[in-house]
């Protein structure tokens, strides 16, 4: 018998769960005493009698049973004490190792991974689950297996990978609801709804996965878990502006929460509040949840649910004219999440996955090969041809494996080129230095207030150019928001010698309608920089940029009131079209072969003086 916990990880404005594996507690009194003392040590005191009692264990100075010493790692863990849940449960998984227990030895490197996973360290995280998995598969555990997949489904949530997160999310649903694991369903229902909440964008559906889960944890009366599902329902409710219910029900979250001293699900509840109240300008009240969300995430290393609440801290910031110490705020969380997905773990991540899917192919062989000797009463002829039939199989779906696997890297090697090239084009080293140039002499020229907008509008500009870099899709709200904060800063270098208009039709929800980010930036520079720089002195430009809704899709229009592709003009015509310009159309063609978007694009020239671009995009999936 094993008893079964959750912990609860931050992914932006969702929760998901993750199963720890564990023993049941032992009948050594002085075990339940070591274990009951660490739930219910201070806080001013707990480390130091977590350290002293690791010590004590690791010395040899006491002698207490290996499923003991698990046990105190899970009590180290409900008390949020992440690292030194992880040393007990290794000092454990040792012990387990010198007696050649299998199963226990599975169960602590999946507790192992647990801990990574709460730090951010998915890279170690993901190596631990599948070393876990790989001795669940081979011993017939069905039960742990379904709860590593489980939790490897949680960690490809957390990195975005949303494809592969489903496939492990569902084969753990199949799993638990084969085995009638009631709870177990319920985590796996939660999961489900925060899926359908971050990347596929169903409110409704998330909701309906979280009420099901919400449901079950009633049944048994299980307040912490209560607590959690409550959140995600409000996350939901703040989503679509229905905020008294959303700030009603967190209320409810956390009478629950106090009941269990669990500082990651009090931290969820705090960032729920604070977002609730910020939206309904409540200032005070939501200053005061953010404070205590970063005391606790800081204390405990979260740092992904501390990046969330420095987001939070910043638009509060904003909000009170706290220019200085928003644009502060920013920078540390800029540096704080660049440090959670850097390449390096990315690579490790993948690395891993190949690895774990060589083992799969290995046990494969290897099921084979014992059906074969099983076989060998049977006469010599069908044993060859078996023999014969199973090889041939085996070579053929390895020759097609290695080939589509070498056209997907092929094929991603040139989306992250094409990605490269973007970004480089839109950090124009040019176009930075000129801004910063014109924002230096705003600040000479003019009062430090409206500089200090200035420069948080730049400091603005190029973080959301790099988060919509890492992205598919953005919403045409946050697109809008880019390219606004891109033309007035082009507006302040030019000395206002041009006008925008952007004009979105009222039929798009802004909010819930998305494309691929950072299309119309290279047209627009090219508007500025070869239609708004060849204007006449004594003449004011214009660029318009207008959303229209179509019948499959949306429709977006750039055109400005510049020279265009006159006769004059004809010797410069080569050269207006930019190189971030063929980037973009590179990118059109990569992403019509996804099949997720239809991207067709056609420049004209107008009749009096100008240029329209036009895009109609057809939205596929």
């Amino acid at each position: 018998m094993f008893v079964r916990h959750l912990l609860c990880l931050m992914k932006v404005r969702y929760i998901i769960f993750s199963f720890i594996l564990i023993l049941a507690l032992h009948n050594s009194s002085f075990a339940q005493n070591l274990s009951a003392q660490i739930l219910a040590a201070p806080e001013d005191s707990l480390s130091h009698y977590i350290e002293k009692s690791k010590n004590l264990i690791q010395a040899g100075i006491i002698a207490i049973p290996t499923s003991d010493i698990a046990s105190c790692g899970l009590s180290c863990y409900q008390r949020g004490e992440i690292k030194s849940a992880r040393d007990f449960f290794k000092i454990a998984k040792n012990e387990f190792t010198n007696i050649n227990d299998s199963i226990e030895i599975g169960r602590m490197q999946s507790n192992i991974a647990v801990t990574y996973e709460l730090e951010g360290k998915y890279d170690l995280a993901v190596e631990n689950y599948h070393q876990a998995l790989d001795i669940f598969i081979k011993m017939k555990d069905n039960k742990s297996e379904s709860k590593v997949y489980n939790n490897l489904g949680v960690v490809f949530q957390e990195i975005n990978e949303k494809d592969k997160a489903l496939k492990y999310h569902k084969l753990a649903l199949n799993s638990k609801q084969k085995s009638r694991d009631t709870l177990g369903i319920a985590s796996s229902y939660n999961n489900l709804g925060v899926i359908y909440e971050e990347n596929f964008e169903k409110p409704d559906s998330a909701l309906y996965f979280y009420q099901k889960s919400l449901d079950i944890y009633r049944m048994f009366d299980m307040d912490s878990f209560e607590a959690q599902l409550l959140s995600n329902i409000a996350s939901i409710y703040i989503q679509t502006n229905r905020i008294p219910e959303a700030i009603e029900i967190l209320e409810d979250a956390a009478k629950q929460a106090e009941k269990t001293d669990n500082k990651l699900l009090k931290t969820r509840i705090y960032k729920n509040a604070a977002l609730a109240y910020l939206k309904t300008e409540n200032l005070v009240e939501a200053e005061s949840f953010i404070q205590k969300g970063i005391a606790i995430s800081k204390a405990q290393n979260l740092r992904q649910n501390h990046i969330e609440i420095l987001d939070l801290k910043a638009e509060l910031q904003e909000k009170n004219h706290a220019y200085e110490a928003c644009i502060a705020t920013l920078h540390e969380r800029t540096q704080l999440k660049d440090s959670l997905q850097n390449a390096e773990m990315n690579e490790a991540i993948s690395k891993q996955e190949v690895i774990f899917g060589t083992k799969q192919k290995e046990h494969q062989i290897i099921l084979a090969e014992q059906s074969l000797m099983f076989s060998e009463f049977e006469l010599k002829r069908q044993k060859d041809l078996l023999i014969l039939a199973i090889f041939s199989f085996v070579l053929t779906s390895l020759i097609v494996l290695l080939l589509v696997y070498r056209s997907r890297l092929k094929a991603k090697n040139r989306q992250i080129a094409l990605e490269n090239k973007m970004l480089r084009s839109q950090m124009n080293p040019h176009f930075m230095f000129n801004a910063l140039g014109a924002i230096q002499n705003y600040i000479i020229q003019h009062n430090s207030m409206d500089s200090m907008v200035y420069l948080l509008d730049f400091s603005k500009l190029m973080r959301n150019i790099l988060d919509a870099s890492r992205a598919e899709e953005i919403t045409i709200e946050k697109e809008t928001e880019i390219l606004t904060s891109y033309l007035k800063l082009q507006q302040l270098r030019f000395s206002n010698k041009f006008d925008y208009q952007i004009t979105i039709d009222e039929q798009i929800d802004i909010e819930n309608t998305s494309l691929p980010p950072m299309i119309l930036q290279p047209f627009l520079e090219n508007a500025i920089e070869h239609g708004m720089r060849k204007l006449p002195e004594d003449k004011q430009g214009l660029i318009q940029l207008s959303i229209t809704k179509t019948n499959d899709g949306i429709k977006l229009q750039v055109s400005d009131n510049g020279p265009g592709f006159s006769t004059k003009n004809a010797t410069e015509k080569p050269e207006n079209i930019s190189h971030a310009i063929d980037i973009t159309k590179e990118r059109i063609r990569a992403i019509n072969h996804d099949k997720k978007f239809k991207i067709t694009q056609h420049i004209t020239e107008k009749a009096s003086q100008g240029v329209i671009v036009n895009f109609e995009i057809q939205i596929l999936k």
